[in-house]
């Protein structure tokens, strides 16, 4: 391609023969890239092929040039056989837009880095046809920087990772532009709207396929019931050239997805599900209309309009489940404001983003106000974590208290103190782990995925095959048979059955508070045969209350003054305990420098130039052994002395006796283990039922992953739940792991799933809907080969109508995702 005469020239570039509709679109004036009406004086036009090709704008031309530039020449070929166009006023505000993504601010929210690596998911509006998916991925991949694309087909989602040195996602996002395809962060607002708009589209679909089967159904149905005399020939001929009208809707405007992937299909030389259906749709359309034209033989347009609509209705009923998944992303997202209000000494509250929040910066929430960061209240209050926890009731919190991003204030306006960013706080963590979750499809096991590959071609083969063989036996009957066979298969169960199962279960998980960041803990919990628990803050509430404190050589005020700066503000039940007694007593933090951090053991730091450690009792007094009446008690020493005692309290959760007995009654062996002293821990047992042989104590990281070994290493299949830090190696080494989401961030990075409510019910339900989901998906494969067993050689052998076999392929589709949905179902 090069320019005309006038114009600055572009690099040439070689593309297959003019296509047809380009032609066409000229020759009516319109854009040879988006097709709208293009300049009648030719001022942006390009060379191509001899021909010139006129353009409606500098962008469409821009596009087209930067599509030759890149020598993506294959786009205009693929893109027209697809049905597909470019969306030019959304490239051009996507252009405009690109910029405001590399903002600290809002950059931060979209961006994650690692190891000298930035990625990011990019939803694709505007997309119509794969050919649009495959040009945004060569786009990409091209691009500088750009280290590795996946694109998505089924969400429209780009996952991009590049050289942060090289790229950036306004480059990106300015690539894709570029080629005509804006794109936007896949958790922002318009990738939302966009998906909701696509929603919007395949209602329409399935209604208009409703209403021509309901009209066509309401011609045709009385015909089947009434005798040949009843109703004249004149009468039959205008009922049936009735129910062709009406089909028509449904064939032309409802099933052109099909068209369109079988077009894909033979751009691509592959085979879908699409394509013995798209072939189906056209013959039993085709047949009709010629007994139509005959005069005789049956018409199917009640059948044809049935098969579109039952097919959608399975289809619009799957891709229902997994955006009811990414509504509890949406909810979390949405949860959080823009602004803060931060609190500077001597001036007024001032309003900031609250990306530009900070640990240690005092907020000012009014009542029905939303705190945007994990922080600490500074006086007593009532805060609504509904949106995090489920609890519908409000929470009386005292001063010092945990309040995490999200909550909302249903009392007097409160003072809190940021512990967190933005960014790093509980509900944004939570949000990432299920977006993260959601981006990708679950994939069938290779067994399955594999006859899934194949049953299409295999339905097309034995079609071809009847087809053939019924010339030899009765050649009138030989395109009956073949249409018969080709609507008679159902490949769906494999290819919608399935995925709908895994989208329903993870619905009904977050449902019951549970999120799902690993299909293997989903499928694994059924399985499990032994479950191993932490107790402080997943049997308990982790609501730790200061019961005593005893000092030998140190003021009770210094005491917790030096404990609150060896803790740091972290969100441990602990710290958050001697941060609302420190509160209560008006005592502030010293500064500690020089902290080292012993995860299951304590912390220690340098304070005033004296050496302290706060936690168990040998590693605060560097011995061996713990000192009697210290087993259960946080110590605090000084240069190796012990100095201060501190005992807590922190009761069990209400619901944890029913859930510990609703997993031992589904046959679960239940593990009690933690870093606590025997005494507490063996109470805690008792308590709930749990055997004193399966309560262990005193257990480090490392040895709560020895047990877990010695278990597996014994045959058991083993599950872990838990919330501390000192839970993620055991956590990361377990194929089923649940973390408590008000736990430690490495714990929760760690599992495979997410308790976010407040309650250790959800740990039942897990169990619960792990075991539907392998019994529905068994009764979905089962019904599949059954189907197909039987109905495929019936139909070859001319003894299923076509008529029956578009119902009874429809209907099995419906059958299996409806089946797959009662997942989503659940109290």
């Amino acid at each position: 391609m090069r320019e005309s005469p006038g114009h600055p020239s572009v690099s040439e570039f070689a593309l297959p023969a003019a296509q047809a509709a380009h032609d066409a679109a000229q020759d009516h004036g319109r854009c040879f890239h988006c097709g709208e009406p293009a300049d009648v004086a030719g001022r942006w036009t390009l060379e191509f092929d001899g021909a010139p090709r006129r353009f409606c704008c500098a962008g469409c031309k821009a596009v087209a040039a930067t599509i030759a530039a890149a020598g993506l020449h294959d786009y205009y070929r693929r893109r027209d056989l697809a049905g597909g166009r470019a969306t030019r006023e959304a490239a051009e505000r996507a252009l405009a837009d690109a910029t405001a993504f590399g903002l600290p601010g809002v950059r931060d929210a979209y961006v994650a880095a690692a190891a000298g690596s930035e990625g990011a998911h990019l939803y694709l509006e505007g997309v119509t046809c794969p050919a649009c998916l495959w040009l945004a991925e060569q786009a990409l991949a091209r691009a500088p920087g750009v280290a590795s694309v996946a694109v998505d087909h089924a969400t429209r989602v780009a996952t991009v990772h590049w050289d942060p040195a090289q790229a950036s996602l306004p480059d990106l996002v300015r690539t894709l532009a570029g080629v005509g395809l804006p794109a936007v962060p896949a958790s922002s607002g318009a990738a939302q709207h966009s998906r909701r708009l696509a929603a919007r589209r395949d209602a329409w679909d399935l209604g208009v396929a409703l209403f021509s089967m309901m009209q066509a159904m309401m011609f045709t149905v009385p015909l089947y019931f009434a005798d040949a005399s009843d109703i004249e020939t004149d009468a039959r001929r205008l009922m049936d050239w009735a129910a062709l009208a009406v089909s028509l809707p449904a064939v032309l405007y409802s099933a052109r997805r099909f068209y369109s992937g079988l077009l894909r299909d033979l751009v691509n030389r592959h085979v879908s599900m699409d394509t013995p259906v798209a072939i189906a749709i056209v013959a039993l359309f085709a047949g009709g209309v010629a007994a139509l034209l005959r005069g005789s033989g049956p018409v199917w347009f009640d059948t044809l309009t049935m098969f579109i609509a039952l097919l959608l209705l399975a289809r619009w009923h799957e891709r229902r489940l997994g955006d009811a998944a990414l509504l509890e992303v949406e909810r979390l997202n949405n949860a959080m404001p823009a602004t803060a209000l931060r609190i500077e000494p001597g001036q007024e509250p001032q309003t900031v983003p609250a990306a530009a929040i900070e640990p240690g910066d005092r907020l000012l929430v009014a009542t029905g106000g939303c705190c945007v960061v994990d922080a600490h209240a500074e006086s007593p209050g009532v805060w609504d974590e509904s949106v995090i926890s489920g609890e519908s009731r409000a929470i009386e919190k005292s001063a010092g208290a945990w309040v995490p991003a999200g909550a909302i204030n249903a009392g007097a306006p409160q003072v809190l103190r940021a512990a967190r960013s933005a960014a790093d706080s509980t509900l944004a963590r939570i949000a990432q782990l299920t977006e993260a979750a959601l981006s990708g499809r679950a994939q069938l096991p290779s067994a399955l995925a594999g006859a899934a590959r194949w049953s299409a071609p295999l339905t097309l083969l034995a079609a071809a095959s009847a087809a053939v063989a019924w010339l030899f036996i009765d050649a009138g009957r030989s395109f009956e048979v073949a249409v018969a066979v080709l609507a008679v298969t159902c490949p769906c169960a494999l290819g919608l059955a399935l995925p709908a199962s895994w989208a329903a279960a993870r619905l009904a998980c977050a449902k019951c508070g549970i999120l799902i960041a690993d299909r293997a803990t989903l499928e694994g919990m059924a399985d499990i045969t032994d479950l191993i628990v932490d107790k402080t803050g997943t049997l308990t509430e982790a609501r730790m209350q200061l019961t005593a404190l005893t000092t030998e050589g140190i003021g009770r005020s210094d005491a917790l003054a030096v404990a609150l700066a060896l803790e740091g503000g972290a969100a441990h039940p602990i710290a958050e305990a001697i941060a609302r007694a420190a509160a209560a007593e008006g005592v502030t933090a010293a500064t500690a420098t020089e902290l080292e951090f012993r995860p299951g053991f304590g912390v220690g730091g340098t304070v005033a130039g004296r050496r302290y450690r706060l936690g168990r009792h040998e590693y605060a007094a560097g011995s061996v052994t713990c000192a009697a009446g210290d087993e259960a008690a946080i110590c605090l020493s000084r240069d190796g002395v012990i100095v201060a005692r501190m005992a807590f309290h922190d009761p069990v959760r209400a619901d944890a006796p029913a859930t510990i007995r609703r997993l031992q009654e589904a046959g679960v062996r239940i593990h009690l283990a933690s870093g606590d002293a025997t005494a507490q821990v063996d109470a805690v047992a008792r308590s709930l039922g749990i055997g004193n042989s399966d309560a262990h104590a005193r257990l480090a990281p490392q040895d709560k992953l020895a047990l877990a070994q010695r278990l597996a290493a014994a045959g058991r299949r083993i599950g872990v739940a838990g919330d501390g830090v000192n839970d993620a190696p055991i956590l990361a080494a377990s194929p089923v792991a649940i973390a408590m989401g008000s736990g430690a961030d490495l714990s929760r990075l760690k599992a495979g799933a997410i308790i976010v409510r407040a309650s250790l019910a959800p740990l039942a339900s897990l169990r619960a809907i792990s075991s539907r989901m392998q019994a529905t998906i068994r009764q979905n494969l089962g019904w599949a080969i059954a189907y197909n067993a039987i109905a495929l050689p019936l139909a070859m052998a001319g003894a299923v109508t076509p008529a029956w076999a578009a119902l009874g392929m429809a209907a099995s589709s419906v059958l299996v995702v409806a089946n797959a949905s009662r997942l989503g179902r659940v109290q």
